[in-house]
C-alpha cells in the first residue's frame, strides 16, 4: 500500500504532540557497517530447494549493494559468495571465488519499496527463479559447487570488501521450497505490515525476520530461533519527533 512508502508523517493533533507515526524501518548506510549478524548460520542444504524472499529500497544504484552473505561449509565466510544488487540487476554468486555465476535483469528505477523472490531447485546444475513484484522476471541455470552453503549476515558481504546494502530491507524470509508465481504474488501482496506467518506456505518457511527498526528486538526471528544482532550504528525512518517552538 502507499503507507508503506512513508518515511516520516506528521498528522498535527494538538499544540504539543507532533509524533512520526511513519513506519519505523532501519537505514541501512553503505560503507558505514551497518548490517545485522545472526546468532548463527542457517545452512542451505546441498540438493535441497530454497528460497529467499524480502522487501527492498534503494537509496542509492550505485557499487555492489549486498543483501545477505552466504558462504560454503569448507570456508564459511569465503569471499564474494552473495546475494547483491548492481546497476539494473540482481545477482547470485555462489562458487568458490564469488563471480557471478547467475543474473536477472530487473528494472525498479524508482527509490520505493520493491519486493523480490529468488528460488534455488537445489540440482547440481541448479534451476533458479526470480519473482519482483509478485510477477516472474524468468528463470535460469547455472553449476554451482556441490557444497551446503550458510547464510551469516543480512545486509552485508562478510569478506575483505565490506560491501553493505544502501536504503532499507524488511520481512526477510529463507524458506526450503520453491515459491511458484502464485506463491509470491501471495507474498507480496502481504506488504510490510502484515505478518508473513499468515502466508499460505507459513509451514516451509525457516526463517523470518520483519526487520521494523534498529534494535535487536526489531530483527528477532519469528519462524526459527535465529536472532539478529544490529552492528554499527544506523538511523531509522518513523522515528523523527517533532517539537513545537515559540508559543501556539
Amino acid at each position: 500500500s502507499k503507507k508503506d512508502s512513508l518515511v516520516g508523517y506528521w498528522r498535527n493533533d494538538g499544540i504539543s504532540s507532533w509524533t512520526d507515526r511513519a513506519p519505523e524501518n532501519m537505514i541501512f548506510e553503505a560503507n558505514t557497517g551497518t548490517h545485522i549478524t545472526l546468532d548463527s548460520d542457517i545452512t542451505l542444504a546441498d540438493n535441497t530447494a530454497w528460497s529467499i524472499s524480502y522487501y527492498f529500497s534503494h537509496i542509492s544504484k550505485t557499487g555492489f549493494l549486498a543483501v545477505m552473505s552466504i558462504g560454503r561449509n569448507d570456508s564459511v565466510d569465503i569471499n564474494r559468495n552473495w546475494i547483491y544488487h548492481t546497476g539494473n540487476n540482481v545477482n547470485l554468486a555462489l562458487n568458490d571465488e564469488g563471480s557471478t555465476q547467475w543474473a536477472l535483469g530487473y528494472n525498479p528505477r524508482d527509490t520505493g519499496w520493491h519486493h523480490l523472490v529468488i528460488s534455488c531447485d537445489g540440482a547440481a546444475t541448479a534451476g533458479f527463479t526470480c519473482h519482483l513484484d509478485g510477477v516472474s522476471l524468468g528463470a535460469g541455470s547455472a553449476t554451482r559447487a556441490n557444497s551446503e552453503y550458510h547464510i551469516t549476515h543480512l545486509g552485508l558481504c562478510y569478506s575483505s570488501d565490506y560491501y553493505s546494502w544502501n536504503g532499507y530491507l524488511s520481512q526477510i524470509c529463507v524458506w526450503n521450497s520453491v515459491l511458484n508465481t502464485a506463491q509470491s504474488l501471495e507474498l507480496y501482496q502481504l506488504g510490510l505490515e502484515e505478518d508473513i506467518l499468515t502466508h499460505s506456505l507459513t509451514a516451509n518457511i525457516l526463517n523470518y525476520w520483519k526487520g521494523s527498526g534498529i534494535t535487536d528486538a526489531s530483527w528477532v526471528d519469528k519462524k526459527g530461533s535465529n536472532d539478529g544482532t544490529v552492528a554499527g550504528s544506523p538511523d531509522a525512518s518513523g522515528t523523527n519527533d517533532g517539537t513545537p517552538a515559540g508559543s501556539p
